[in-house]
């Protein structure tokens, strides 16, 4: 007689979760690593995998360090312990980042030169570059550096995560018996997952290349140039390490009901620009396990400006535009066509525009009584939120489920949330011990026959970058079915 024991399946038939979303990056690195594709593609892609990996230390390894504090030694499907995965995670992240660094560093890099694309080191500078460099930096960047002095009887600042930093050991003051510290924070570079600020790099209109290219130095870089001297003469001696920090969240309660904020929590991640010794891993709490050496810069994301520079057509892949499935007619008709036939939409190559002219129909049309919907991740510029507040104002009934886990997104959603209900949307603020993924408008409408419902479930967020850039699917439907499960849906 067969058994449940003899059915269920071990730990060798699962893959353990987290080095599974390693692999996934791998995957992401391979397409960088690729040289049928072109150049900017293939930093567009090394910039993903930098900032998967930063997403993936700050949340999955900060829990596993959590629990490993917490003394959890329980294995998961796959048989592995929170600290065994740890282990796992470090070598495998070290093996990432080393093939990173060595990708950026040995092929794309030289690859953008050759394009007229130069990141130049400071050392390569002439005199007159130098010159230019500090006196940008002792006007538009030393006002909004802050030194942060450490000793004895101050406490190592809460350095945030994905902050660059520049350590200085000073000089020990006359009868002192200890050696202080100052911490200088560099301004950051960075907007969000997939956008650098465009001062990322400083460009030179001098000595330009033989092409007319343009010549660039980090802003992280920039800063070895002439300023930071004002804090050596405060007494630095034994020079100057840059460190970029990673850290872990833990959660903390927000105003809103169930509402979670992320804050600085332990330190998971430390890049010291050298290979310096281990003092600051040891102040800012990173075991040795967790310190990468890398050579080269500091954040690779910031690599995304690059990208992001107007021309080098022929360094990207041909724009495909997305397809009007529907003519601009049948979007001002949008109840009369879900009436008569389904639409599946095929992100990014099928345009958003029918979702949005769903909501904008909804929220105008008098005959619409309700609108629901649950927004796991858009912006507070969406045409989405446009209508929905739109629809709230005209006295509608508009129900909106907001997902606060959302990772990273907590604070944008609460405040356009908070829009909402000001133009009286009623908001949810999450569903207690789930994380709501789904993406489902619903849209309630008198008609001659009856009540109708119109829907719009999808796989993808609600905002158009995404939409842009993810492949997601999305089916807008009036069938009854459907609108019968989505009612329930909203019932719970």
């Amino acid at each position: 007689m067969t058994t449940t024991a003899d059915i269920t399946p071990g730990p060798d038939a699962f893959f353990n979760r987290e080095l599974s979303w390693l692999a996934f990056n791998q995957r992401v690195l391979e397409e960088a690593l690729d040289s049928s594709n072109p150049l900017l593609e293939r930093v567009k892609f090394a910039t993903i995998v930098a900032s998967n990996l930063d997403e993936f230390v700050m949340v999955r390894v900060a829990a596993l360090k959590h629990a490993v504090l917490e003394g959890d030694t329980r294995s998961d499907p796959s048989g592995m312990s929170p600290a065994k995965q740890l282990e796992a995670i470090s070598v495998r992240a070290h093996q990432m980042l080393d093939a990173l660094y060595e990708l950026v560093m040995r092929s794309l890099l030289p690859s953008l030169s050759a394009h007229g694309i130069h990141l130049l080191a400071v050392a390569t500078l002439d005199s007159t570059e130098r010159a230019g460099m500090a006196a940008h930096f002792r006007q538009e960047v030393l006002p909004a550096l802050t030194p942060l002095a450490i000793d004895f009887e101050r406490p190592f600042p809460m350095l945030s995560s994905l902050s660059v930093n520049v350590a200085f050991c000073l000089a020990a003051a006359e009868g002192d018996t200890w050696q202080r510290l100052a911490i200088v924070r560099c301004l950051p570079v960075w907007h969000d997952s997939f956008s650098a600020r465009r001062d990322a790099y400083i460009r030179f209109a001098g000595r330009p290349d033989p092409r007319g290219r343009r010549r660039t130095v980090s802003r992280s870089d920039h800063r070895r140039v002439g300023g930071l001297q004002t804090y050596e003469r405060l007494g630095a001696r034994g020079g100057r390490r840059r460190r970029r920090i990673v850290r872990g969240g833990h959660r903390e309660r927000a105003s809103q009901s169930a509402a979670v904020v992320p804050r600085c929590g332990w330190s998971s991640r430390l890049q010291p620009a050298t290979s310096s010794d281990d003092r600051m891993a040891n102040l800012v709490g990173v075991e040795p396990a967790d310190v990468y050496r890398l050579p080269g810069p500091l954040d690779v994301r910031a690599l995304m400006a690059l990208v992001e520079l107007p021309g080098y057509a022929e360094l990207r892949d041909t724009p495909r535009p997305p397809v009007s499935v529907l003519s601009e007619e049948e979007r001002e008709e949008i109840f009369s066509v879900l009436d008569e036939r389904d639409l599946l939409l095929h992100h990014p190559y099928d345009s958003f525009d029918p979702v949005v002219a769903l909501v904008d129909a909804a929220a105008d049309d008098p005959d619409v009584l309700a609108i629901k919907q649950t927004l796991y991740r858009t912006s507070g510029d969406s045409p989405i939120v446009a209508g929905l507040t739109r629809a709230a104002d005209q006295g509608k009934q508009v129900t909106v489920v907001v997902e606060l886990k959302a990772r990273f997104d907590e604070c944008r959603n609460i405040k356009w949330a908070r829009r909402l209900e000001e133009m009286g949307a009623h908001v949810i603020y999450g569903v207690r011990h789930y994380k709501v993924h789904a993406k489902i408008c619903l849209v309630v409408k008198r008609t001659k026959s009856g009540l109708r419902r119109y829907m719009h479930l999808g796989t993808g967020n609600l905002q158009r970058p995404d939409c842009a850039l993810v492949l997601d699917f999305g089916l807008m439907t009036s069938d009854a079915d459907f609108g019968a499960d989505a009612s329930a849906l909203s019932a719970h």
